[in-house]
């Protein structure tokens, strides 16, 4: 994280509304990218058809989707499918809750 760690405080991070240590925010990002171990081929997600990575609540389209295809071909219909997916997350999760 080389800079990062040697930062007294960062300020207006995304999802970070007080300021925080270099040191904490860098772990923090580690953290958070070994949760993608095993899911990333160089630079992009192995999803399934519908872009639903293995990990839970987690969508991705565009260029970082793993595919055969070019990606200009395939870009307008990545991004209606993540809409859709996006849109139909919330009722999955609850009727998984209330089962």
């Amino acid at each position: 994280m080389g800079q990062l760690t040697a930062t007294e405080g960062v300020e207006n991070y995304p999802g970070f509304p007080d300021p925080i240590l270099g040191q904490k925010l860098a772990q923090d990002l580690e953290d958070q990218a070994k949760l993608f171990v095993g899911q990333l081929e160089p630079g992009y997600v192995v999803t399934d058809c519908e872009h639903a990575p293995a990990l839970e609540g987690v969508l991705a389209a565009g260029d970082v989707v793993a595919k055969s295809l070019p990606r200009v071909a395939t870009t307008f219909g990545d991004d209606a499918l993540a809409a859709y997916q996006i849109h139909r997350y919330p009722d999955e999760q609850s009727t998984t809750q209330n089962a």
